[in-house]
């Protein structure tokens, strides 16, 4: 139990209960009112510390993502160099998300009914997650903790939220797609949306959501990002509506996403195929191909194990890329 020695600290705690916040929350709300004198560091620190171990349990878009021949290259790649590419397209990638959410944040601020709430607890209350183990990814939306308040408080609030961070994510994450194809790593993965319980320290990432986005990502033959039917009736719902605080939603989808089934190893298709079609649901991927230029020699060289060789299973997947990519400029 934290115990406030004076009125800062009690406001603090109060906040702090309030907001429910995570991680470095606390430290972004202290640097915003500009709160610091009279505040103790041993006070700072175990309010930190509770911080690290909230809970969140909320709706959110979560990604999975598998590094494709990581074996292989682990046998002539040095590890900090592989991590040195992750945390670069990342970080890219973060940035590209903060730019949407301010961009979209300054749109809707003047149009929403509950404005004054909006500009008082929404900006920069998303940023973008990420947990790693070898040569797994999870991407998710680090949901601050006013973003959470406005949530229980407006249902406007709802549709925003659920636009920005679904777009966001797959903003993000396509163009962490296309950072690491361009230095030559392919990327297998799946997007999905409901239900996650998070907590940062320990590590803690559990849900359904978690267990069918990673069973989307491991059974496709190729390198791409294929989206759940959740995420794709989200996004069909947007375009139904018409959003009604952002009428470019169809323009910006198109430009994201494009109908197409990947390749589907043996094993999971009749499931695959219950999972999405006896549902009435389409394939989607992520649209990647008019961003970049695909080199694939590089990709042919870093899919080479020590001994010079391409293995089957990888040149299998390499092909199922390469002709999905080759097949946009056909036509």
């Amino acid at each position: 139990m934290i115990s406030p020695s004076n009125d800062r600290e009690k406001y603090i705690l109060e906040e702090f209960h309030n907001h429910n916040f995570l991680t470095d929350d606390l430290i972004t709300f202290l640097k915003k009112k500009n709160i610091g004198d009279n505040i103790s560091n041993e006070f700072t620190d175990r309010v930190y510390c509770q911080a690290k171990n909230r809970l969140i349990h909320h709706d959110m878009p979560i990604v999975m993502c598998d590094i494709l021949g990581f074996s292989n290259k682990m046998e002539y790649i040095n590890e900090l160099d592989l991590y040195h590419d992750v945390i670069c397209s990342m970080s890219k990638s973060s940035d590209k998300l903060d730019r949407f959410i301010l961009e979209k944040e300054l749109m809707y601020q003047d149009i929403i009914e509950n404005k004054d709430e909006f500009k008082r607890l929404y900006p920069n209350n998303v940023t973008l997650g990420r947990l790693q183990f070898s040569d797994t990814l999870i991407i998710y939306p680090k949901i601050l903790g006013s973003m959470l308040q406005l949530l229980s408080m407006y249902d406007e609030f709802k549709k925003i939220y659920e636009y920005l961070i679904i777009s966001g994510i797959l903003i993000a994450t396509q163009d962490f797609y296309c950072n690491m194809i361009k230095d030559g790593h392919l990327i297998r993965g799946g997007i999905s949306y409901g239900k996650i319980l998070i907590q940062e320290n320990p590590p803690t990432y559990i849900g359904k959501t978690i267990s069918e986005v990673h069973y989307i990502e491991e059974c496709q033959d190729w390198s791409g990002i294929l989206l759940s039917p959740e995420i794709i009736k989200k996004i069909k719902l947007f375009q139904e509506e018409s959003f009604e605080f952002d009428k470019d939603v169809t323009h910006l989808y198109e430009k994201l996403v494009s109908k197409f089934k990947p390749s589907i190893k043996l094993n999971c298709k009749d499931n695959f195929k219950e999972y999405y079609e006896n549902n009435n649901i389409d394939y989607y991927v992520l649209e990647w191909r008019d961003l970049i230029k695909l080199d694939k020699n590089l990709i042919k060289k870093k899919a080479k194990n020590k001994d010079g060789i391409i293995e089957n299973s990888v040149k299998k997947k390499i092909c199922n890329t390469f002709n999905f990519y080759d097949d946009y400029y056909q036509k």
